[in-house]
C-alpha cells in the first residue's frame, strides 16, 4: 500500500492508495482536527476532496500519450469540462498543459490528420506495463525517485519517431518531470543518464 503526503494550510494530510483508489486521511494531528468547529472541519475536508479530484484527473491524462491528445478530444476521452480542470490542476506540469492545449486546438479547428496505425501502436499493453513497473520497482530510471502508481509514466528510451518500440527492453519507469524533460529525444540527446539499462 502506497501513501502520499500533502499539505493544506497548516494541515498535513495523507493520501493512501487502496487497490489504486485514493483515500484521504488526517495525520497524527487528528485529535486537533476534532477540536475545530464544524465549519472549519467541512472546509478542510472540502479542500481534501479537491486534491483527490485533481489526482484522479491527473491519472486520466497520464494514461494518454501526448500524440493522442487530439484523438482523445475527438473520441470523448477528454471532455471540455475535464480539459478546463486539467489546465488549472497544480499536479500537472506546464509542458503537459501546453501539449494538451495544442491537442485541443488541433481538435477544435479540425486539423486532426488521418488516424495512423503507428500512433495507435503507441498504446502499451497493460501486461508489458506491469512487468516494466515491477522490474524497475516503481522507481524513475532517470532521477531515482520512488513513485506511486499514479505518478508513473513509462518512457520509450528510443522514441517511436527514431525507431523505438513497445518492448520491455525499450521501456523504463519515469516520473512525469523526467518524461516531460526528455520529450521526443533519446537520453543522450536530452542530456540524461539512465541509472540502469533496461533488460
Amino acid at each position: 500500500m502506497r501513501t502520499d503526503n500533502i499539505t493544506i494550510g497548516e494541515w498535513a494530510l495523507e493520501i493512501t492508495y487502496v487497490n489504486d483508489e485514493p483515500r484521504l486521511s488526517i495525520d497524527s494531528s487528528v485529535c486537533l482536527f476534532w477540536e475545530l468547529s464544524d465549519e472549519e472541519k467541512l472546509a478542510l475536508l472540502e479542500e481534501g476532496r479537491k486534491v483527490l479530484a485533481q489526482l484522479e484527473d491527473m491519472a486520466v491524462i497520464n494514461h494518454i500519450p501526448f500524440k493522442m491528445y487530439p484523438y482523445a478530444f475527438k473520441t470523448g476521452l477528454i471532455t471540455g469540462e475535464l480539459y478546463l480542470r486539467l489546465l488549472v490542476n497544480p499536479y500537472i506540469d506546464n509542458y503537459t498543459k501546453s501539449v494538451l492545449k495544442a491537442g485541443y486546438s488541433e481538435y477544435r479547428y479540425g486539423e486532426i490528420s488521418e488516424w495512423k496505425p503507428d500512433i495507435h501502436c503507441r498504446i502499451i499493453n497493460p501486461n508489458v506495463r506491469q512487468v516494466v513497473i515491477e522490474r524497475d520497482k516503481s522507481m524513475c530510471r532517470y532521477c531515482g525517485r520512488e513513485l506511486t502508481n499514479r505518478e508513473i509514466a513509462l518512457d520509450h528510451v528510443i522514441p517511436f519517431s527514431k525507431g523505438g518500440n513497445n518492448t520491455i527492453g525499450n521501456l523504463v519507469v519515469s516520473c512525469i518531470h523526467c518524461n516531460s524533460h526528455k520529450k521526443n529525444r533519446t537520453p543522450e540527446q536530452a542530456g540524461m543518464i539512465l541509472l540502469e539499462e533496461p533488460k
